[in-house]
């Protein structure tokens, strides 16, 4: 419980599903799944996320989850108030057991299942304070919107935040600066700005070098209306950080570092994913790059314990962005041995595949001539050999034996694939 908590306070983790687990036996048992498999992985150092039969608290893990199962199935029918509360924990937990078994089509399955349960229900996330809808309780609702903007940058539609509600949450100084009340405030307004950053990035870079140049214009209205939405949060939390950090705590410090992080990289994000990635512009952005890594290094400086899962997103996404959008590779290489450095999982995301994809479309680039060849990314100059253009649209498939996995990205306005093996061997 303490690992899942993560890099802020969360009720949800350290106490409502702590009682939910004493009182409902479809609970117990989906914890015990998740905390068996957990156990085990952490044990052998946390490797790459995968299931294996063999293994006894693999089967355990399997044999829990199924108890809850049909524990959730033979109430279905029942009447009792509490049931969506108990199904939506449950799914939650289910979520977070697929990913740490590297079964993503799984767990995005729970995510949607629960996300169209709160919707059933009418509840629709503005803000932590103020939750629409049936009295389901609230930290469950956050905890699930917050794993909703997640999901967004693997290509799954966000559906539960809406709405910018910075003017809501803000609160305006003597002076008429506006400031943000609190942690929880600031934490909840950049829910709301990333979610449509993730939509904007993901659906761009998803996009053929001929696509691109054909909507250009539309892209790029949205692209500065993105960009002025982050620069807005970016003024308000500076002042927030520069009137109030030293009367937080420790551990609302770090968190605040890690807001400030993902602001960093969402606006250097936003400002690079229509450029070509063979763009001569991309090497003025280096500085930037370099930037955001020691703004890693000083979030996993200040976490001397280091959780093996948690739920919130911290270093890894903006660690993968240095890893695979800098042009730099000396700057590449520094993050994917930062990934590397620190095996973890922070929701859907996994630092040793972050680091495995990062190094793949190294290889990738390579072989299209904007690298010299390696076996790994030792050997990479400091920059693009030529102007070959790199891979846009990178998409990441993992075979049903999870020995191997897929990429699939376009080279030019073609469509290829490069199969690899996880382990790297």
């Amino acid at each position: 419980m303490p690992a899942m908590v993560g890099f802020f306070d969360s009720a949800l983790w350290q106490q409502l599903i702590l009682q939910m687990g004493h009182e409902e036996p479809a609970v117990y048992h989906a914890i015990v799944a998740l905390s068996a498999f957990h156990q085990d992985s952490e044990r052998q150092g946390m490797p790459l996320s995968k299931e294996d039969l063999g293994n006894t608290w693999h089967r355990f893990a399997l044999e829990q989850s199924m108890r809850s199962f049909s524990l959730l199935h033979t109430r279905r029918a029942s009447h009792d108030p509490r049931l969506r509360e108990v199904t939506l924990l449950c799914c939650l937990v289910f979520v977070l057991l697929e990913w740490l078994r590297g079964q993503y089509d799984k767990a995005f399955g729970h995510l949607r299942s629960g996300i169209q349960m709160l919707k059933e229900f009418g509840v629709k996330m503005t803000d932590e304070s103020r939750v629409r809808g049936a009295p389901v309780e609230r930290d469950l609702v956050a905890a699930f919107a917050h794993l909703d903007i997640q999901s967004a940058q693997f290509g799954e539609t966000s559906s539960l935040v809406g709405g910018n509600p910075i003017l809501e949450i803000t609160t305006s100084q003597a002076d008429g600066t506006p400031t943000f009340r609190n942690m929880s405030d600031a934490r909840e307004a950049l829910d709301h700005i990333l979610e449509p950053v993730f939509k904007f990035t993901n659906s761009t870079e998803a996009l053929s070098h001929e696509q691109l140049a054909m909507q250009y214009e539309s892209l790029y209205q949205e692209q500065s209306r993105r960009c002025a939405e982050v620069s807005e949060f970016a003024r308000t939390f500076d002042h927030f950080r520069a009137t109030r950090y030293y009367k937080l705590s420790a551990k609302e410090q770090r968190g605040a570092d890690v807001i400030h992080l993902h602001q960093t990289a969402a606006s250097l994000h936003l400002e690079i994913c229509l450029l070509e990635s063979n763009d001569p512009l991309l090497d003025t952005y280096t500085p930037r790059f370099e930037r955001l890594l020691a703004c890693v290094g000083e979030v996993t400086d200040k976490f001397p314990e280091r959780p093996s899962v948690c739920m919130d997103m911290g270093i890894i996404p903006p660690l993968f962005l240095v890893a695979t959008g800098c042009r730099d590779y000396r700057v590449r290489e520094r993050a994917i041995e930062a990934l590397r450095a620190w095996p973890h999982r922070e929701g859907p995301w996994d630092s040793n595949l972050g680091a495995r994809i990062a190094t793949e479309i190294m290889k990738i680039e390579s072989v299209a001539g904007s690298a010299p060849p390696s076996g790994d990314t030792e050997g990479f100059t400091s920059e693009p050999a030529n102007n070959t253009p790199a891979p846009r649209g990178v998409s990441v498939t993992i075979s049903e034996d999870q020995i191997h996995a897929c990429l699939s990205y376009h080279m030019g306005n073609q469509r290829n694939e490069r199969w690899f093996k996880l382990d790297g061997k």
